[in-house]
């Protein structure tokens, strides 16, 4: 499977196979910079997920097939405000409350887009236009 990464302000096209593993890219990072909020776009030719890491915590977005309302984030997160993770630690990408999910969630969610390219069944979605109406 092809996708495009877009990580700081470059899009690479990577053919992932078993020897490139973008969850141990990411853990690297927020290793790093884990207060940064860094955030990556997945994308596929028909899909995107996007993927947020801070600490021990992460964000997801779905824009793509399966999607309510055209995007859907993660629910039931432990975060009681919007926030904004950065896409490649540059580009605000605001999330409303409650999408802040385990960190090992998200890379699960990535583990499963990495193989099926679909969105990940691994987490509960809810659809991004509620999610900012219940945000206040």
């Amino acid at each position: 499977m092809t996708i495009d990464l877009h990580y700081r302000t470059t899009v690479l096209k990577e053919e992932v196979t078993a020897d490139v593993d973008l969850v141990a890219m990411m853990r690297v990072q927020n290793s790093k910079a884990a207060e940064e909020h860094y955030c990556w776009s997945l994308m596929t030719d028909e899909a995107s997920l996007v993927v947020g890491v801070a600490g021990n915590l992460g964000v997801l977005a779905w824009y793509g097939p399966g999607a309510v309302d055209d995007m859907e984030v993660s629910a039931q997160g432990s975060n009681a405000e919007p926030i904004d993770y950065r896409l490649g630690g540059l580009y605000p990408q605001p999330f409303p409350a409650h999408c802040e999910i385990s960190v090992e969630d998200v890379y699960a969610a990535v583990r499963e887009f990495l193989v099926t390219s679909q969105k990940p069944r691994c987490v509960t979605w809810q659809p991004e236009e509620a999610a900012w109406v219940a945000s206040g």
